[in-house]
């Protein structure tokens, strides 16, 4: 699935997360040409014509789609949380190396030696 099926396919559902509307849904796709057998009797015109313009009466609006692939592409693009827990532990680390090196700078400072030596 591309990211416009998977933005159609969770608004969708979104949509049936209401029993009414799911209820809905679902009593719109039972008509009488759903379950069509015996299609050598029929024009092969017929067919094509009912294939291209039949569509199902689904409630799905093209901004309800745009708001999901907008939520799909900033939880692809947030961190992960190794990714928060590495950049943590660097970042103590680097506190931790640089409170040594200021108490070791702080020891030479306090020395009473000359200048020149420090």
């Amino acid at each position: 699935m591309d990211s416009d099926d998977m933005a159609e396919t969770r608004a969708l559902a979104k949509v049936m997360l209401r029993k009414k509307a799911r209820n809905a849904i679902l009593d719109s796709t039972y008509n009488r040409y759903a379950t069509f057998d015996d299609k050598s009797s029929v024009a092969e015109w017929f067919l094509e014509d009912e294939d291209r313009h039949y569509r199902a009466n689904i409630p799905v609006t093209k901004e309800m789609v745009a708001e999901e692939k907008k939520a799909l592409k900033e939880y692809n693009e947030r961190p992960s949380k190794e990714g928060h827990r590495g950049k943590a532990q660097k970042k103590r680390r680097l506190a931790k190396a640089m409170n040594k090196v200021k108490q070791k700078a702080q020891i030479i400072a306090d020395q009473d030696i000359n200048e020149g030596s420090k």
